[in-house]
């Protein structure tokens, strides 16, 4: 019974794996074009409506969206703004019962509409513009210990500057989306120091957009201080001090909890197998007095054995001259 059920879950694995060879365009994709898939019959007749129609639908589902985002209630808002999307931006399968026959590739028809007249597209593509930005906030919202989240905001982030190169918000956040990696090196940080520039430059009052460029520039600027080429000092207040300014450069840029650089991981690596490799040396240099004190534990071993074993017999042989005497009593 058990072989059978292992055979049974290594089909199942098997078979699994299959299907995802199957669908790897569509895995690939960030998760709000792959929700238009499946909100697809849910707005299965608003797709058939006039332009007017589908915005007046999308712009309620993104006002609920941003009420629920005010409630800091994400993964609703997430919801929203993915439906709001898919309303205009989805995913047509062409086998009905793909739920069941399965999820294939070929199948798959990716739409995006954008209004015919000069009137709609810009109707459109300005709700576009807001939706992915949302969508690019919310992911951040959700981006902890997920790294498919992160760069899913940046997808979105760069759909929305796609569609109009002129957006502020859109740069911005994309700065932020690069800073919110988990790991983070030298390139983050210029095109992120880029994308701020940029959009102050759209937006040259914008007091925020000029701090948090001036924190990233600080924050860059401690980084290229320190010395990555060597791995960290063996000393430990010397390990602290440089952890402590790592530490700095993370609060200089408001960086989440899960930063990392990944200079610094490389070299936390290498100090790691140094360690490893002086470990096998001193284990080399050790190991005939590891085996002399070896043999002498086995020798200690032998000897305490030999004791017990006397003393037992010696207990014996006193018993049985008790039973002697007294048999001869």
């Amino acid at each position: 019974m058990e072989q059978y059920i292992q055979l049974f879950q290594e089909s199942a694995n098997y078979h699994s794996e299959v299907m995802k060879e199957q669908r790897k365009k569509f895995e690939s994709k960030p998760q709000f074009i792959r929700a238009g898939l499946y909100y697809f019959q849910k707005f299965q007749e608003m797709h058939h409506q006039q332009i007017q129609q589908k915005y007046f639908a999308s712009e309620l589902l993104k006002i609920s969206g941003n009420q629920k985002f005010k409630n800091q209630e994400y993964e609703q808002a997430c919801v929203l703004y993915e439906q709001a999307l898919s309303i205009f931006r989805f995913v047509r399968n062409k086998r009905e019962n793909w739920q069941k026959e399965g999820l294939y590739d070929d199948d798959l028809e990716y739409v995006d509409e954008n209004g015919k007249s000069d009137k709609e597209k810009k109707l459109v593509k300005g709700l576009k513009v807001v939706l992915y930005q949302n969508i690019c906030l919310v992911y951040l919202k959700l981006s902890k210990n997920n790294c498919q989240n992160v760069n899913d905001a940046l997808y979105a982030c760069n759909e929305a500057i796609k569609l109009d190169q002129k957006s502020s918000k859109a740069y911005y956040l994309r700065a932020k989306a690069r800073l919110d990696k988990v790991a983070l090196n030298n390139e983050d940080f210029k095109q992120s120091i880029k994308d701020y520039k940029r959009a102050l430059e759209l937006d040259p009052d914008n007091q925020n957009i000029q701090q948090q460029l001036q924190k990233c520039i600080i924050a860059f600027d401690k980084i290229k201080q320190i010395d990555f080429s060597q791995p960290f000092n063996s000393n430990k207040q010397t390990q602290r001090e440089e952890r402590c300014f790592i530490a700095d450069c993370q609060a200089a840029n408001g960086l989440n909890s899960n930063f990392q650089v990944n200079m610094v991981k490389n070299n936390e690596r290498k100090t790691v197998q140094q360690m490893q490799i002086n470990d096998k040396d001193k284990k080399k240099k050790s190991q005939k007095n590891d085996n002399i004190d070896e043999q002498t534990n086995k020798t200690q071993d032998l000897w305490n054995q030999l004791r017990i074993e006397k003393t037992f017999l010696n207990q014996n042989i006193s018993l049985n001259y008790e039973i002697i005497q007294k048999t001869v009593i």
